[in-house]
């Protein structure tokens, strides 16, 4: 808990001090929500670095576990997002490529806190002669669900991996095209950690 003082005697009037204190408060509250929105999933690779990513020229996309006979939406659209990133990078799709990109996608519940926006109260000290301003800091917690992207880049003539990423995000309630385009983003943001770089420049999704 913050107590801030403010004497009557002050050529700034109280409501003036009120004013300027909703206004500090609606700022904080304003930079932490663009904050939260510009952060998007949490990413992380390792690589091989004794490779020549180079030389690879042609790849495969696939999930890394085979069991229902049908893919899902999600797994339609991080294929799509694979093969777009890698064909982006000059290699071409082919049935037997020299690199097996597998995937695997995955969920988990954590528990997340959230600060909420500052509570003030405004009162007057009569002994003093001073506005007393008190300000309450409240912390939501909760339970969410992480959705989960893990991409594995494998040697097909090797037989080993050679490049590994993990995508994170909080899973939301989305439409067709909103979740296309999220998993899109979150392949993006991944790939960016690949040691091979695109060949042109392409827009984020």
């Amino acid at each position: 808990m913050t107590i801030l003082f403010v004497p009557v005697s002050t050529n700034i009037s109280i409501t003036t001090w009120l004013r300027l204190f909703g206004l500090y408060a609606l700022l904080g509250t304003l930079l932490a929500n663009l904050v939260g929105c510009a952060a998007g999933p949490k990413v992380s690779a390792v690589y091989e670095p004794r490779v020549d990513f180079t030389r690879f020229k042609t790849f495969s996309v696939e999930p890394a576990e085979k069991g229902a006979d049908f893919k899902s939406l999600q797994q339609r659209y991080v294929e799509e997002s694979l093969q777009s990133e890698f064909e982006a990078r000059g290699l071409t799709p082919a049935a037997e490529g020299d690199l097996r990109v597998l995937y695997r996608l995955a969920q988990k519940d954590k528990i997340q806190s959230e600060s909420l926006p500052p509570q003030w109260q405004t009162g007057y000290d009569i002994q003093t002669g001073s506005l007393l301003r008190m300000q309450f800091g409240q912390t939501e917690i909760h339970q969410i669900t992480e959705g989960i992207l893990i991409v594995e880049v494998v040697d097909a003539k090797a037989k080993e991996a050679i490049w590994q990423g993990q995508a994170s995000e909080k899973i939301r309630n989305l439409k067709d095209t909103a979740l296309r385009e999220q998993m899109a983003a979150s392949v993006h943001k991944l790939m960016q950690r690949y040691p091979l770089p695109t060949l042109t420049k392409t827009p984020a999704p």
